[in-house]
């Protein structure tokens, strides 16, 4: 169940898709890794596949382009590893990064 998996790994998931405003991460584009031999919340790692639809030409995303918008680990509190990651995060040299090397609406950015 939707238990196995630690909110660490969920979040990590949907901070990627909304940065790359990915716009189809169904349940079939993910990869379920296990770790070890033991089926456990840090045994098992998720890797997101198939980014085809990311940077869309127009920011339109529904409920239901994200498989875990609904999952209990998107409610709990971000993890400390994510919001470290985010504070590290330099936006304006990114926005400038893709402006420049990706055609992408400036909406969308």
């Amino acid at each position: 169940g939707l238990n196995l998996f630690s909110d660490f790994e969920i979040q990590k998931i949907a901070l990627l898709d909304i940065r790359l405003l990915n716009c189809d991460r169904n349940d079939q584009n993910v990869l379920v890794i296990k770790k070890s031999g033991k089926v456990k919340t840090d045994d098992l790692e998720l890797v997101p596949i198939d980014h085809a639809y990311c940077l869309p030409p127009q920011l339109y995303i529904e409920r239901w382009d994200w498989f875990w918008f609904n999952y209990p680990q998107i409610s709990r509190p971000v993890c400390k590893e994510i919001i470290d990651y985010m504070n590290r995060l330099n936006i304006d040299k990114l926005l400038d990064h893709l402006s420049h090397h990706v055609s992408v609406s400036p909406h969308c950015l």
